[in-house]
């Protein structure tokens, strides 16, 4: 990706592969469907705060990025 410049696109596909994997886990938790950005970093936050099962480093990816 790098040696032909998409360095750019892989980050975005890379981002949103993790956004929708991010909505999957809303809607089998909740039943619900976060579609703005906001949405799903907070509902997110909100359904894995207290889940040891949850990797701590995965919880802030939304804050950190922006679409």
């Amino acid at each position: 990706m790098l040696s032909i410049a998409l360095n750019d696109a892989a980050g975005r596909t890379a981002y949103f592969a993790g956004f929708h994997a991010a909505q999957a886990y809303i809607s089998e938790k909740t039943g619900k469907t976060a579609k703005t950005h906001k949405g799903v970093q907070s509902e997110l936050h909100r359904l894995t705060k207290d889940n040891p099962h949850f990797d701590a480093d995965l919880r802030p990816f939304c804050r950190k990025l922006t679409i």
